[in-house]
């Protein structure tokens, strides 16, 4: 069964590093990021102030370390977190 947003802050932290794997939705790839929790970006990639809650859609909001910029992570597309020396699978 799949992690819910809520769930997925509780196993990683608040403002704590992880490495997470997911499939994309966009086209079923499997990506490996490098994130941060605990960050807000008011705005979408087109610089306008966003109308609507990630968390409502399934999404994490992170800051993705490598590529240095906001990412959504869909959460029931999870496969694997590794955070604060465990390896999760939900």
């Amino acid at each position: 069964m799949p992690m819910s947003v809520e769930q997925l802050r509780t196993v990683v932290g608040n403002g704590r590093f992880f490495g997470v794997r997911f499939v994309k939705r966009t086209d079923g790839s499997i990506r490996h990021m490098v994130a941060r929790t605990g960050v807000a970006s008011p705005l979408t990639p087109t610089s306008q102030p966003r109308t609507w809650d990630p968390a409502s859609k399934g999404l994490l909001q992170v800051w993705d370390v490598h590529k240095r910029a906001y990412r959504l992570i869909p959460a029931e597309s999870i496969l694997e977190i590794h955070a604060g020396g465990q390896r999760i699978v939900p």
